[in-house]
């Protein structure tokens, strides 16, 4: 029996479970969870969806997004089930020591750097995204996918595809893709919402945070910041920040773009991202971090200055080692 049918079997056979993912949820984390929410709930299971953070506005569009809570059911539970995940304080520290099922923990996702923190690990990171995985599952279970979690789960897979523009771009997302359009979804619909709904502030923000912009004198990394002033003068949260570090990585010289977001607490997250063959997930292993090869992140308990000087030098370091290699051309 592979995972996903001992996965399968675990769904079957309980009847209480919570899903979660990772804090800040992206695209994918909300599509995967909302496609197997609505799948377990037609299997006639009891099924919460709990998230340390609350859905970014631009994906409340998506069926079933107003179930998402920030607060776990006061009853017991038996199955917790944790999607696009690395590691199980990713869904955030308070919600990692709340959320004790009685008999097991199923993590799926499709990061290479997972730690495999459940009983039961489907972890593949040659899929597109976790999207991906929650429709082989219902495929494989052999209920239809219908018409609301196609939307959802390609929402999921087109985010973080980067509307099918990145590496992570297999043939099988493209199939998966026309077989959930073939459900009847409105893919321009979805990419509107997604992409061309954005509120003023967010555009007055990303102004704030591109005039921030620098470049190592090489011109191969390059790296901006948002400060919790940039959101108070804006009117914004983190969530309006999303592919904001695209505009970094395209600029024609950068292999490496990075982006600093001053939190709350004093702390600091950084977003990598590589255009070749760089690998920045270590990088941000190195930070306790984790990610894709070309995508990564990680939060360090320092002020965004420190940790700006601190992740640069490392990342000139490891740049230049990579390209005395000839693995990278100058």
């Amino acid at each position: 029996m592979d995972v996903l049918e001992e996965i399968l079997h675990v769904i079957d056979n309980h009847n209480r479970f919570i899903i979660s993912t990772h804090i800040n949820p992206d695209g994918d984390a909300i599509g995967a969870q909302l496609g197997l929410y609505s799948f377990v709930q037609d299997l006639g299971k009891q099924v919460w969806v709990v998230n340390t953070d609350p859905v970014p506005a631009v994906y409340t569009f998506l069926p079933f997004a107003d179930v998402i809570s920030s607060k776990p059911p006061p009853d017991p539970f038996e199955i917790l089930i944790v999607v696009d995940a690395g590691s199980l304080t990713r869904i955030g520290d308070g919600l990692s020591k709340a959320l004790l099922p009685q008999k097991a923990i199923i993590n799926i996702d499709h990061h290479l750097t997972n730690d495999r923190f459940g009983q039961y690990n489907w972890v593949d990171p040659k899929a597109s995204a976790s999207s991906e995985l929650i429709y082989k599952l219902i495929k494989r279970h052999g209920l239809n996918i219908g018409q609301k979690r196609a939307i959802c789960l390609y929402t999921g897979i087109m985010t973080d595809t980067g509307s099918f523009r990145f590496s992570n771009t297999t043939p099988a997302a493209h199939r998966i893709a026309a077989d959930l359009i073939a459900e009847g979804i409105s893919v321009d619909e979805i990419f509107r919402f997604v992409y061309e709904s954005l509120p003023e502030s967010r555009i007055k923000l990303l102004g704030l945070v591109l005039s921030t912009l620098q470049i190592s004198l090489d011109g191969k990394t390059a790296w901006i910041r948002v400060t919790q002033n940039m959101y108070a003068d804006t009117g914004t949260t983190k969530e309006d920040t999303e592919n904001f570090i695209d505009y970094v990585k395209s600029i024609d010289t950068v292999e490496i773009a990075l982006f600093f977001v001053e939190l709350k607490d004093g702390k600091t997250k950084v977003s990598f991202r590589s255009k070749n063959e760089f690998d920045v997930s270590k990088i941000a292993a190195n930070f306790g971090g984790g990610g894709h090869q070309r995508a990564a992140g990680c939060t360090i308990e320092a002020s965004v200055d420190e940790t700006e000087k601190i992740v640069v030098a490392n990342i000139q370091r490891e740049l230049a080692s990579f390209m005395r290699s000839g693995a990278l051309k100058e």
